[in-house]
């Protein structure tokens, strides 16, 4: 008896096999993942339809095709999932013996579709497929309607337009007319009309000068900024060549045992750099307005205002476009796919991403994702505010340290409870389907992300401490050998999320500790740096960071990170063949996005932020200098 076991053992362990690897004869035996017949030549004939449609593939058993088709598709990790593929189907050529009138209705156009596909690919692999969905179909005379929205965008561009044309000539007479009357000229001024002067707004973004020593010893933190700017957008740049509609899909699914597609997938943590510049500069900049007014809680409203008027305008005129002109930029057999779900997002959870709570709601699948760090930022900046007030004559340490303990206890909870992964792993079906769990229910949200930002606080308190005690604290030369070691220790925190990448998943409790401690190891690393700039631990570095140009550069970041990903958004709708995924493709588009999105910064920058920051910055001098004069 104990044979006929065997064999039983031996069928149920084939029946769960996962195929991690084929060759490439085995893997040309599946069906194509992505084919897209010509749009362009399609819809240039009379009366025709172009539909986009998923099918799924089965068999009648035995057939070992869609066995090794199944299998090779339970390695998650790696695999796309190859029993569903996806087609864009020219219904006049592709189609024609079965859709004779293309104006029939849904139910006869689903039967007659599947019914083709389903008899090509019966003819090419033996496989049957079943029409899942249509996601749509275009016609040549196919037209988007303007709507309230639209026009709504367009007044307040406009508006915002001739404001700044009213500013700029307002600017320009005032130096014709008073150059040789400067005195008379800054006293009968209106510097409200002035802030919307674009040349005076061009001196500003040009202009490199510090105002304070204190100020001085943080120009590096531009540097980072920037530096750390440029390589957040390569993470969306995948996009271009994951979400699918390749011709070779077996690349991405070879990336993850890459280096350099690796440091790509587990770089999203960088993105932590951010929180700990955000809370140490919230805490830094508060003791050194301390010295000056008591920073009570009469001052918090004042201080939110400050912050959501300083990121609002730019961020709320982003979104509006994103829900309105996006749509109007192109076309093509995939724009609605990955253009127009990203409109409809933004049009239905615009509010959450005003409010700065967009980060909370899983159901926006598309709306300007990368805007997460927004929220999260925000929101831990209300939370670090709050604290700071709260704790200012006791209590500061055990607060901070059980935030602390908190932000390093959350993320492993919602690993725990959540049976999520232990940072955002890259699987080829996430690009494809937008929708990972962990991303959604661990990445985002402002608590899992506490840490850094706790950490920023602390080397503020810091750094204004010992700046204002003048401690040294980093005399040691142990202290310029660790600043030397920070970028091979960053690379190899962002390599050590590879071992996440494999067949078997690790145990609960690896994952539950990864996810408490690398978001803090990296705050420890980057509080290091920041402290290093302030003190000057080591000058090659700190001079590099220091760059004038890095100035101008930062100033350009906020807008710059905004726009970049309707431009991976456009990339992707637009495309009318399958792409082709290479290293060498990412490369250029990253820097072709970056490039573009800096340029494209430029006027949002002069036009829109420089002009309300500077706004609130006026009114705030213009309300302290009345309550002087009611005193």
């Amino acid at each position: 008896m104990w044979y006929e076991y065997l064999i039983l053992f031996a069928i149920v362990k084939e029946c769960y096999a996962v195929i991690t690897q084929l060759n490439d004869t085995e893997y040309g035996r599946m069906p194509a993942l992505f084919e897209l017949d010509d749009y362009d030549t399609c819809l240039r004939k009379f009366n025709s339809l172009y539909c986009l449609a998923r099918l799924d593939l089965f068999a009648d058993p035995p057939n070992d095709l869609i066995a090794v088709i199944n299998e090779y598709s339970e390695y998650t990790a790696k695999h796309y999932n190859h029993s569903y593929i996806e087609r864009g189907v020219c219904i006049a050529t592709t189609c024609k013996k079965y859709i004779n009138n293309t104006n029939s209705n849904i139910l006869d156009l689903n039967a007659s579709l599947e019914a083709c596909l389903n008899q090509t690919i019966w003819n090419n692999y033996g496989l049957q497929a079943k029409l899942t969905h249509i996601f749509y179909c275009n016609k040549q005379d196919d037209e988007i309607k303007y709507d309230w929205s639209d026009w709504l965008f367009g007044g307040i561009l406009a508006v915002l337009v001739s404001i700044n044309i009213i500013g700029s000539f307002y600017d320009l007479m005032l130096e014709k007319y008073y150059q040789d009357k400067k005195g008379d000229k800054y006293n009968n001024e209106n510097p409200y009309i002035l802030c919307f002067s674009i040349p005076r707004n061009w001196e500003s973004l040009r202009s490199i000068k510090l105002k304070d020593y204190r100020v001085e010893g943080l120009k590096g933190l531009n540097g980072i900024r920037v530096i750390t700017s440029f390589f957040i957008p390569i993470a969306h740049v995948m996009w271009l060549i994951g979400t699918g509609f390749t011709d070779n899909p077996q690349e991405i699914e070879k990336a993850s045992e890459s280096t350099h597609y690796q440091l790509i997938f587990n770089g999203l943590m960088i993105v932590q750099i951010f929180f700990v510049i955000s809370g140490f500069l919230m805490v830094y900049n508060l003791e050194v307005l301390s010295g000056n007014v008591p920073v009570t809680w009469s001052l918090l409203p004042n201080i939110f205002l400050y912050r959501l008027w300083r990121l609002t305008p730019v961020y709320f005129l982003m979104i509006l476009f994103t829900a309105t002109w996006l749509r109007y930029l192109g076309s093509g057999p995939l724009w609605k796919l990955y253009v127009m779900s990203v409109v409809s997002d933004c049009r239905q959870y615009w509010w959450a991403h005003i409010f700065y709570i967009n980060n909370y709601f899983p159901e926006d699948k598309a709306c300007a994702v990368h805007t997460w760090h927004l929220a999260a930022d925000m929101q831990l900046f209300v939370l670090g505010s709050i604290m700071y007030i709260a704790t200012k004559s006791k209590g500061r340490s055990l607060v901070i340290t059980l935030l602390l303990l908190f932000s390093m206890a959350a993320p492993a909870l919602h690993v725990w409870f959540q049976d999520l992964d232990a940072l955002v792993i890259f699987k080829p079906e996430f690009y494809r389907s937008f929708w990972n769990e962990t991303y959604r229910y661990l990445h985002v949200l402002g608590h899992n992300n506490l840490s850094c930002f706790i950490i920023g606080m602390v080397s503020g308190y810091f750094a204004y401490s010992w700046q204002k005690n003048r401690v040294e604290v980093f005399r040691h030369k142990i202290w310029q050998y660790l600043a030397w070691c920070v970028v091979p220790g960053v690379v190899g925190l962002i390599l050590t999320g590879s071992v996440f990448y494999t067949e078997t998943r690790l145990s609960l409790v690896i994952r539950m500790t990864y996810a408490a401690t690398h978001r803090a190891i990296l705050g420890v690393i980057t509080a290091f740096v920041i402290l290093g700039l302030v003190f000057k631990i080591e000058n090659v570095q700190r001079h590099l960071l220091e760059w004038d140009g890095w100035v101008v550069l930062s100033k350009l970041t906020y807008c710059a990170f905004l726009l970049h990903l309707n431009m991976v958004h456009i990339l992707l709708g637009a495309r009318t063949q399958l792409g082709h995924v290479s290293f060498f493709y990412v490369v250029i588009n990253h820097l072709g996005i970056v490039t573009l999105s800096y340029l494209a910064a430029i006027p949002l920058y002069l036009m829109v932020e420089v002009p309300f920051n500077r706004l609130i910055k006026t009114l705030i001098q213009d309300t302290m200098e009345m309550n002087k004069k009611k005193l």
